[in-house]
């Protein structure tokens, strides 16, 4: 069994040698962890302040706050895998587009833009069929990219399968089939605002992916 001194070293050799790959995008990744994990708790106080002692039920509506800082969160989460892709040289840039795809499908899947006091042109682009378009258009793309380079990537997604960016996409996966739970569970007292708050945290959880991927490349 290995000594504590040997886990540790081997710990702080491989956070080590990740600094200095990349010690501008692992100062980053700590403090949007930081900020992320911090941002969550003060977003999770203030809407059960709202809901449970000013009794605003608005609070989890559509396009209101819980909902808002859900598309923030997926946002980051989009940008993010897009700048890491970009940024930490990723050979299997592929993989972390896909993410960011997703993350932008998790926007159009959050905000009601037939609500919104948008132009209609906005509208068209960004509900029902326009959506579903421009959705279909960036999925085909990633994948036929991947596609074109099929062995390498059938490589780098096993690779992927070892890493912390998928351990934490999995709890977001998690978290958010629970939230999808909750909503179906009407004899939850005040399931709406449960499963929004839920909701937020597995967006959190892939927003931490998200960070946790920036200064890891996992094809270098």
């Amino acid at each position: 069994m290995p000594s504590f001194d040997l886990i540790f070293t081997g710990f702080y050799s491989k956070m080590n040698n990740l600094y200095f790959k990349n010690p501008k995008l692992f100062a980053i990744s700590t403090l949007l962890k930081a900020i992320t994990w911090a941002g969550l708790l003060v977003a999770i106080a203030y809407a059960s302040y709202e809901m449970f002692y000013l009794k605003n039920e608005l609070i989890h509506a559509e396009n209101h706050f819980i909902e808002n800082m859900q598309v923030a969160v997926c946002a980051l989460a989009c940008a993010v895998f897009f700048a890491g892709a970009l940024l930490n040289g990723e050979k299997a840039k592929m993989i972390p587009m896909f993410f960011a795809v997703l993350a932008f499908a998790f926007i159009f899947r959050e905000v009601d833009f037939e609500r919104l006091d948008v132009p209609e042109i906005v509208k068209t682009l960004c509900a029902g069929k326009g959506r579903n378009i421009i959705m279909a258009v960036l999925f085909v793309s990633v994948f036929t990219g991947a596609f074109l380079k099929f062995k390498f990537y059938l490589g780098a997604a096993l690779k992927f399968l070892r890493t912390k960016v998928f351990v934490w996409g999995v709890l977001a996966a998690l978290t958010l089939l629970a939230s999808d739970i909750v909503e179906r569970s009407s004899s939850i007292p005040n399931h709406e605002f449960w499963e929004e708050s839920v909701e937020l945290v597995g967006y959190a959880l892939f927003l931490i992916s998200a960070i946790v991927y920036l200064p890891r490349p996992i094809e270098e």
